[in-house]
């Protein structure tokens, strides 16, 4: 939270409207990338988990057949 602080009074340079206006966009933006590397991460997992269950029924069935 101070470092939030002290990039946004950097950018608003002692005006208060934009230094609440850069909190605010700063916390946005990292909550959107928090979101979206975790969003990727379960994405990739449950691709791998489809690939892998695809892989070991496609060789199952083989065998039977």
């Amino acid at each position: 939270m101070q470092r939030i602080g002290l990039a946004a009074s950097k950018i608003a340079q002692g005006n208060i409207w934009f230094y609440y206006l850069a909190v605010v966009v700063i916390v946005c933006l990292f909550a959107i990338f928090v979101f979206l590397v975790c969003g990727f991460t379960v994405a990739l997992t449950l691709f791998i988990l489809f690939l892998l269950a695809n892989g070991f029924y496609l060789q199952a069935v083989s065998r039977l057949g």
